[in-house]
């Protein structure tokens, strides 16, 4: 996957690329590899929100505080971010759902969808993960 995210950004060196998957895929790993080899700037949500929170993982936080304080911390984390060119965000399991209220900034943004064999066959990660796409899709139609 590493490859393929390099491939999109060296054909897109003007746009941020923000990889968004099922919990467990890879998106960090995959993110902060391509990022690396490419010299561009990675982020992770995730990341941010536990260094934020006195560095709790995303399970004991999200058990900690609930599902609702912890969607919040995660837009939080969206909005700090700058979606420039030349960077890699890797979005949490559901950070995904912001993208309707337009959290993403700037006209540039592609929108990567990871994925393993495994969860095609997790038909309900196969359905947000359609349904992600789909916004993403449209927004950036919208946009350009």
């Amino acid at each position: 996957m590493v490859v393929e995210v390099k491939a999109i950004a060296k054909a897109n060196p003007e746009a941020a690329l923000v990889l968004i998957g099922p919990k467990g895929v890879g998106k960090s790993t995959v993110g902060k590899l391509a990022a690396s080899e490419l010299g561009y700037k990675w982020y992770d949500t995730d990341h941010i929100i536990s260094e934020q929170n006195n560095a709790l993982s995303i399970p004991e936080l999200y058990n900690t505080v609930g599902w609702y304080k912890f969607r919040n911390l995660e837009k939080k984390a969206l909005e700090s971010l700058d979606f420039r060119p030349q960077t890699i965000i890797s979005f949490g399991g559901g950070a995904h759902v912001y993208q309707k209220s337009g959290i993403y900034r700037g006209d540039n943004v592609i929108v990567i969808a990871l994925f393993s064999l495994q969860h095609l066959f997790d038909f309900h990660s196969l359905i947000r993960l359609f349904v992600a796409l789909c916004l993403a899709s449209h927004r950036l139609l919208v946009k350009r």
